[in-house]
């Protein structure tokens, strides 16, 4: 609920494995979609004119999507890296929207903390750092999480699609329920794709993935994903700007485009000269017909749910990809402790 007593919930105690994650998470987005429809069911919420919305990580990624949908609808609505963020810079904003599926990530407490305006915690868990530090807080549901965000990356991108709903319709999309049921008729089925998904990858010495517009946040996220997890060199990039000197890459890079917005911009160049490309986006076009062109058609109905279609895809594609490189999902080389705030620290002042 949005108030600053919400009953605390105990936080999750470390993270789940990879493989557990995935296997559990189709069940958790239904799961989350209900809690946060619960939590948004009371009074109509009072919508932001100017938002600055901030994150860390996936997190970042995550709000992209949001940033999308409120943008679309007349809302000055900015996306910024939460250490990036300072009071003076961004006092035009009349809310602060915090995601941290963690609670825990330091840059974007710290934000927080030096905000003028009202503060917005959207949270995995209720009682944790950022959520005490903000102003109000929404959370959704405690969810287990892997090291390399599966589920929690998922669930940030219900909360934030069913708050933007609320906030431009005044209730969240009916079809949020219902997206943990249709993500699990997309998994049961793509076993071979992810086969030759991963098979392709696999022979690249590095990937990269492109999103234009509204998706540049699914191409953060799906750059992010493979490097955490196969330790895949990767890097995302908007389409525009990857014509202006990224796309000058030795055969051997991977190309992957997220979405339909200047997918062709940029698919068409790489396949002429004989770069496999594969797009993933709920949108198609006769003309993206080509014989160095994959399309996988993603069953979404807005924007958002496109990032949660191309993210389960990826995860597996990433698993598979782990085993092919002997990685192990499970473990990180760099892990800062300073990214962090313990549940017992205090909040930075």
């Amino acid at each position: 609920m949005f108030d600053d007593e919400s009953e605390r919930e105990d936080v999750p105690q470390g993270q789940v494995k990879y493989l557990d994650a995935l296997a559990t998470q189709v069940t958790e987005v239904t799961r989350i979609a209900k809690t946060v429809a619960d939590s948004l069911g009371g009074a109509p919420l009072p919508a932001p004119r100017k938002p600055v919305l901030i994150g860390m990580g996936a997190s970042y990624a995550a709000l992209g999507a949001a940033e999308h949908a409120l943008r679309r609808h007349g809302r000055s609505a900015l996306r910024v890296v939460a250490s990036d963020f300072d009071s003076v810079t961004f006092d035009f904003s009349d809310l602060i929207v915090a995601l941290s599926q963690s609670g825990k990530s330091r840059e974007t407490i710290e934000a927080v903390r030096v905000a003028d305006q009202p503060t917005l915690a959207v949270v995995n868990v209720a009682g944790s750092p950022l959520a005490q530090a903000c102003s109000s807080a929404l959370a959704f549901g405690s969810v287990p999480d892997s090291l390399a965000s599966t589920t929690g990356y998922t669930g940030s991108l219900v909360t934030m699609g069913m708050l933007t709903d609320s906030w431009i319709a005044g209730r969240p999309d009916p079809a949020w329920l219902s997206l943990g049921e249709r993500l699990g008729a997309f998994e049961s089925g793509f076993g071979a794709l992810v086969s030759d998904l991963a098979a392709g990858l696999s022979e690249s010495s590095s990937v990269d993935v492109v999103g234009s517009g509204g998706y540049c946040g699914a191409a953060e996220a799906g750059a992010l994903l493979l490097r955490e997890v196969c330790t895949v060199p990767t890097a995302a990039f908007t389409g525009r700007q990857y014509l202006h000197g990224p796309m000058e890459a030795w055969p051997g890079v991977g190309h992957v485009i997220i979405g339909a917005t200047d997918a062709w911009l940029v698919a068409e160049p790489l396949a002429e000269r004989g770069h496999p490309v594969t797009i993933l986006s709920a949108a198609s076009d006769p003309a993206w017909r080509h014989r160095n062109v994959r399309l996988v058609p993603l069953p979404a109905q807005s924007v958002a749910e496109e990032y949660a279609f191309a993210a389960i895809l990826l995860q597996h594609v990433a698993a598979r990809l782990a085993t092919a490189r002997s990685a192990d999902p499970d473990e990180f080389l760099f892990l800062s402790p300073d990214t962090k705030v313990d549940l017992a620290e205090p909040c930075p002042s």
